[in-house]
């Protein structure tokens, strides 16, 4: 997992780095687990409410969990009645009967011109356990997709995001045929719009979005992890 880590990571800080979440905004994600990647990466400068469908012991570590469904957060009672500057939605949607009913809630929970950004795997072992995770006690998951750019793009018109960007998580040692590679993942941003559901919805070009990052971006992510590590245990 560790390499596709690294690709997932490098995503997230494109974003932090992209100018697409207004500094200071609130930060809504969706389906944290027990993961504090969010919190790291962007609590320094973003207001980060973490959420789960299941909260217990198991979760207890992650300060300001809220118990949200991801295929029913817009009427949740802990954030119905917030708006969100973005919702970030990493390694949920294979694991929901319904991705497109996911990003229909999200969109009603965003600011106008607020964003939803997305991670999935694509090239990567079917992930789901019973009862729980043994490692974890995580309460158990099942995951039923695997979501391409193609898909990820009709999702995103289908949700009324305009513009919205989709692109790939590919390896860096891709030299010979890439037309053809199994992309690590799939990853996607989209805006909220204010001109009602039939806008015909823009998609930006894979090649279009591409922020700059430092070349030690790792060790700046390593650094912040450990400095909100420092402050909250």
């Amino acid at each position: 997992m560790m390499a596709e880590r690294l690709l997932w990571d490098r995503f997230l800080f494109q974003i932090r780095e992209s100018g697409l979440i207004p500094e200071g905004g609130d930060i809504l994600d969706v389906g944290t687990g027990t993961n504090t990647t969010m919190l790291e990466m962007f609590g320094d400068k973003w207001n980060v409410t973490p959420s789960d469908i299941n909260v217990g012991a198991w979760n207890a570590h992650i300060p300001g969990m809220v118990k949200v469904d991801a295929a029913k957060m817009a009427t949740e009672a802990s954030i119905s009645a917030r708006e969100f500057d973005a919702v970030i939605v990493s390694e949920v949607l294979e694991h929901v009967y319904e991705p497109l009913g996911v990003l229909q809630h999200a969109r009603r929970i965003l600011k106008p011109g607020g964003a939803v950004i997305i991670t999935v795997p694509f090239m990567y072992r079917i992930h789901e356990y019973g009862d729980s995770d043994p490692e974890t006690v995580e309460p158990g998951l099942r995951d039923y997709w695997r979501i391409t750019p193609s898909g990820m793009a009709y999702l995103m018109r289908q949700a009324s995001f305009s513009p919205f960007w989709v692109g790939r998580l590919v390896r860096g040692d891709i030299k010979t045929f890439p037309e053809f590679y199994c992309p690590e993942g799939v990853v996607a941003w989209g805006r909220r719009h204010d001109k009602g559901d039939n806008l015909a919805c823009e998609q930006i070009p894979e090649a279009e979005f591409s922020p700059t990052i430092p070349d030690n971006w790792r060790q700046i992510q390593t650094d912040m992890a450990r400095k909100w590590g420092d402050e909250n245990v």
